[in-house]
């Protein structure tokens, strides 16, 4: 999806769905004929729902006329986070918005401790409000405002996103946003979660989302960088559609944790694997975690399969040996440290990322 310019924004669409009142977008001459000193750039607030949400569908409709955002998932997203909402827009005198640019706060765990991650989503500027790549245009001027009242030198704050070619190149220009990698997928066809021998007498079931998943990420990916996956966390990020199971032992100790859902990636229907946390040699709970999975999505209209493809899985031999193979997206995995790049791309290399932690699927 093309985000606007400098946008991180990623080429997922929600789900069609009607959307309430609005005020009417303006035309391009009425914009050009706004006062600049009448537009104002504040922090978004919970009542600017119609308002964010017209400016978003006017946005994107001339990329793809059924791009549709409901209110309860614009709620979900912003209203819903943990730590806050975090985002700043361009209004007009009429209340209009202009632009857009926020982040969606988290947790990430590093290790010499924690600090503040934004994942940098609804990065746009409708089109009558685009002034090309000039650096005080409204969507870098909102980006400059969201950083200002979001991140800070002193406490390393780390935003990414996955923007296509086109908003990377942008946001490289204007907004000094960092490489770290291209992005890639392990897929393949359905079949290949079922691959996996079955050992032993282990069965997934519908997970408790509790603490205990944080706690066994920890000890799964001792050493790797991670968003911190609290309950509150897991609360928010896991959607109502999708499936989430774990396996535990006799004694109930938990072995293994999985989420996925169903998602249009590459232009099919794919049961994407938002969240793998499981031993490296831990076959007989890897392969009932991939039994549940693939049982829900035979139910579903999935044909095939896919998992962001991190550099620090410790599971890439086990999706390679089950026929899964790599392909790469039009999106860069971008990210940004105020004022100290080299640190920026430091920590993409740091971070063990799943699809739970992007807005691909």
């Amino acid at each position: 999806m093309d985000s606007g310019p400098g946008g991180f924004d990623s080429h997922a669409l929600p789900p069609p769905c009607a959307l309430g009142r609005h005020s009417p977008p303006p035309s391009s001459a009425s914009f050009r004929a706004l006062n600049p000193d009448l537009i104002e750039i504040r922090p978004v607030r919970r009542d600017d729902e119609a308002a964010v949400l017209e400016a978003w569908h006017a946005a994107f409709a001339r990329l793809d006329p059924e791009a549709r955002r409901t209110s309860a998932a614009w709620r979900r997203m912003w209203l819903g986070a943990p730590h806050g909402l975090h985002a700043q827009a361009a209004f007009a005198a009429d209340g209009t918005c202009l632009a857009h640019f926020g982040g969606l706060p988290m947790r990430l765990r590093l290790a010499d401790g924690e600090r503040r991650a934004y994942l940098v989503v609804d990065s746009f500027a409708r089109l009558e409000a685009r002034q090309g790549l000039a650096r005080d245009g409204l969507l870098a001027r909102c980006c400059r405002a969201f950083i200002a009242a979001s991140m800070s030198k002193e406490g390393g704050e780390w935003a990414h996103g996955f923007p296509v070619a086109r908003a990377w190149e942008l946001g490289r220009r204007l907004l000094s946003y960092e490489f770290d990698d291209e992005v890639r997928l392990w897929t393949g066809p359905l079949e290949s979660f079922e691959r996996l021998a079955r050992a032993g007498g282990l069965e997934a079931r519908p997970a408790s989302i509790d603490e205990g998943i944080d706690r066994l990420d920890l000890e799964v990916h001792a050493g790797l960088g991670r968003i911190v996956r609290s309950r509150a966390h897991l609360a928010w990020r896991l959607p109502d559609d999708g499936v989430a199971c774990e396996v535990r032992d006799a004694s109930g100790t938990l072995r293994g944790f999985a989420a996925a859902r169903e998602s249009m990636l590459l232009g099919e229907p794919h049961l994407c694997l938002l969240d793998w946390i499981v031993a490296k040699h831990d076959d007989e709970a890897a392969a009932a975690l991939l039994a549940h999975l693939a049982a829900f999505g035979r139910r579903s209209a999935a044909t095939r399969v896919a998992l962001l493809a991190s550099h620090l899985d410790p599971h890439g031999a086990r999706w390679a040996r089950l026929g899964l193979v790599l392909v790469a997206l039009e999106n860069t995995h971008a990210c940004f440290v105020a004022g100290r790049p080299d640190e920026a791309r430091a920590l993409a290399r740091q971070v063990h990322l799943t699809l739970l932690d992007t807005d691909l699927a």
